[in-house]
């Protein structure tokens, strides 16, 4: 009886399969989305009016940070683009690190613009925290 029964559940599962790939296939979409963003800062702060919200972002893009491109955007409350300026991301070196080898120069632009958005007050406190361990 056990084996009767286990045929009939084979003969049942092999006909049931369908043999038809045009069925059974899924179509497969192929994504073309690349982000090629290296680092971001971002703040919330005024930027046309005093008392405005606004949105402000520093955005390095391309293959490697010394031949990437830096765009500042800054976006109202209101979610419109009020600014936006692209520049090479060399333009945020400063002077004594344009002779710099290359480690040096990348290390130098993650500090710009990881800080780039933080006042002078909140920069000293860092400083003053950061020298206080030693």
């Amino acid at each position: 009886m056990k084996l009767k029964l286990t045929l009939i559940a084979l003969a049942l599962c092999f006909t049931s399969c369908s043999t038809n790939e045009e069925t059974t296939k899924v179509p497969m979409k192929e994504s073309t989305l690349t982000s090629d963003m290296l680092i971001q800062s971002v703040a919330d702060k005024p930027f046309a009016r005093a008392n405005s919200n606004d949105q402000q972002s520093l955005t390095l893009t391309g293959e490697s940070l010394l031949k990437a491109t830096a765009t500042f955007k800054v976006i109202d409350e209101n979610g419109t683009e009020i600014y936006c300026e692209t520049f090479p991301s060399t333009a945020l070196l400063q002077p004594d690190y344009r002779t710099a080898n290359s480690v040096l120069k990348e290390a130098h632009l993650r500090d710009v613009v990881k800080g780039y958005f933080v006042d002078e007050e909140t920069k000293a406190i860092i400083q003053q925290g950061s020298y206080a361990g030693l």
